[in-house]
């Protein structure tokens, strides 16, 4: 791999949480020694390598789960940190490319590594993972709410203003069709839970309480 191209991993790890702690030049040589580095064409789907996890160089990524879009992922964002210490082998949810996308792996033996030498690696792990259980709950929660509506609000609630939504994935992602979410949207805005203006939907109801 390029020096070009292992610097690049190496800033956007540095960018992350988890790896801010990590010298330029400590992951310069685990990434080196230890990551593998794939492209993905459009559509294709992101296989993950047994005991790894993985963050987008360049591209996007939808997470599934089923039919289901949990997320999608950018560059910069890591995927299968929660499962990358985990005894069983079936990953929970499906990688699936948006665009053309450049991915680095990071092996389970490359972050041990990494902790051995940095104490605090591992502290800034168990926090990420903590608000990855908090993303998942709250998206749960969104998923099982009673009514559309309750599903939307508390979309809104965890993710805040939304400028220039993509309105078919937001139906994705909350599990409708795009009927009820247009439909759902202009009941909300009606009665003041919701603002839209200028291509933006903000989330009202905290304000006016």
């Amino acid at each position: 791999m390029t020096t070009a191209k292992l610097e690049q991993a190496a800033n956007l790890l540095r960018r992350h949480a988890i790896f801010s702690c990590v010298s330029q030049a400590l992951l310069l040589e685990e990434l080196r020694a230890h990551a593998v580095f794939r492209t993905f064409h459009r559509g294709e789907s992101v296989q993950v390598f047994s005991r790894s996890m993985g963050m987008l160089l360049q591209g996007r990524a939808r997470v599934c789960k089923g039919e289901a879009l949990i997320n999608e992922l950018s560059a910069g964002e890591l995927f299968g940190a929660v499962t990358l210490f985990r005894a069983g082998e079936e990953a929970p949810t499906s990688l699936f490319a948006s665009v053309a996308c450049e991915v680095v792996f990071l092996p389970q033996e490359l972050v041990r590594s990494l902790m051995e030498q940095v104490p605090d690696l591992a502290q800034a792990y168990i926090r990420y993972l903590s608000e990855r259980v908090g993303f998942l709950t709250r998206r749960i929660a969104a998923y099982t709410s009673g009514s559309a509506g309750e599903k939307l609000c508390c979309y809104l609630r965890e993710h805040g203003t939304l400028t220039k939504p993509n309105y078919s994935m937001l139906a994705k992602q909350l599990n409708m069709g795009r009927a009820s979410l247009y439909r759902v949207l202009n009941e909300l805005e009606e009665g003041g839970v919701i603002s839209r203006q200028g291509g933006e939907i903000r989330y009202l109801k905290e304000e006016t309480t």
